[in-house]
């Protein structure tokens, strides 16, 4: 790839920008412009970084599977089942108490989760490892927050890129 050539990043989050393939070879490092909606930052990645066989073969060969490069949700998953299982019983509780998925559409909801997760951890150290209303774990409801949290900020980081890249 010539000095000349631009690496354009992919705009999926679930993995990493795409590259030409005679920079995976060479192993070489990219630098990608990362634009956030308040910031911008520059951060360096080893290639290989477009989907590519772990184990070589030709992407038109029987047996060859482009996941490469690819994020890895099966360690998540097989890394944390009882913690997963625990979040999993703080989300059936609250989809029973409220609705499902309705904390999605809470009025200033990260504020709020903020806010819960914090009530949490002092709950913990308190009330011990269960919540009294609950009877669920205080840490499993935590991580909830926590993820509730994260994926109402991403949700808005997109909406601001979407604007930010809608004609006018």
């Amino acid at each position: 790839m010539s000095n000349e050539e631009e690496v354009k990043p992919c705009k999926k989050r679930c993995h990493t920008p795409s590259v030409a393939a005679n920079e995976v070879e060479r192993g070489t490092v990219i630098e990608e412009k990362v634009v956030g909606p308040a910031n911008s930052a520059t951060r360096m990645r080893q290639a290989p970084t477009p989907f590519y066989d772990p184990f070589f073969i030709p992407q038109h060969s029987s047996g060859s599977k482009l996941d490469g490069g690819k994020i890895r949700v099966g360690l998540m998953l097989m890394d944390f089942p009882n913690a997963l299982t625990e979040v999993a019983l703080v989300t059936t509780y609250g989809a029973n108490k409220y609705s499902d998925s309705g904390w999605r559409d809470v009025p200033n909801g990260v504020s709020r989760y903020t806010d819960a997760l914090g009530r949490h951890l002092l709950g913990e150290s308190v009330e011990g490892i269960y919540d009294m209303e609950s009877g669920l774990m205080h840490a499993a409801q935590v991580a909830w927050n926590s993820l509730a949290r994260l994926e109402l900020m991403l949700k808005a980081m997109a909406n601001v890129e979407e604007e930010r890249n809608s004609p006018v």
